[in-house]
């Protein structure tokens, strides 16, 4: 069995304690050196990992899903997250933009179109396709742009 692991932003994060980048700064670099060092981490204790990649709603995060044991969570995959990642990819969610993947924003625009919405060009992330449309339609175009242009991801909406 597989564990969804979706990491994203968590509020209150004192920046400075992530030992990254400059001044508690973190940079995509950093990010992603830290999501290597977590699949590697993974790998050296034998535990089974699939990368799904950017969140596309928002490009926040990387999701992953790894070995459970008995139903439950790693506790090897827990521990290499809590070492390698967590910090990390919180203060990076925390710092960085959220800009949806662009097919996905295509598709939202094309999606609200039917709808008569109009969404300015200078739109690139979930909330500003909110404000344009309203939840419901954002929301419903999102969902619907994500079961057809990422069918095997584990991508969901959220608050960003």
């Amino acid at each position: 069995m597989m564990r969804l692991l979706r990491l994203g932003a968590v509020a209150g994060l004192l920046l400075g304690s992530t030992g990254c980048g400059d001044g508690g700064r973190v940079s995509e670099a950093d990010y992603l050196e830290a999501v290597d060092e977590f699949t590697d981490c993974l790998a050296d204790h034998d535990v089974q990992v699939i990368n799904h990649g950017w969140d596309p709603v928002n490009r926040l995060s990387v999701s992953f899903s790894y070995a459970a044991e008995n139903g439950e969570p790693s506790q090897q995959g827990l521990a290499c997250e809590e070492k390698h990642l967590t910090p990390v990819s919180m203060a990076y969610a925390d710092q960085a933009t959220a800009v949806m993947a662009e097919d996905l924003r295509a598709y939202v625009r094309v999606c609200l179109a039917g709808r008569q919405v109009a969404v300015p060009a200078k739109v690139t992330g979930l909330a500003g396709f909110v404000a344009a449309a309203g939840e419901e339609a954002a929301s419903s175009c999102v969902s619907a742009g994500l079961a057809t242009l990422y069918p095997d991801s584990p991508a969901v909406l959220g608050s960003r």
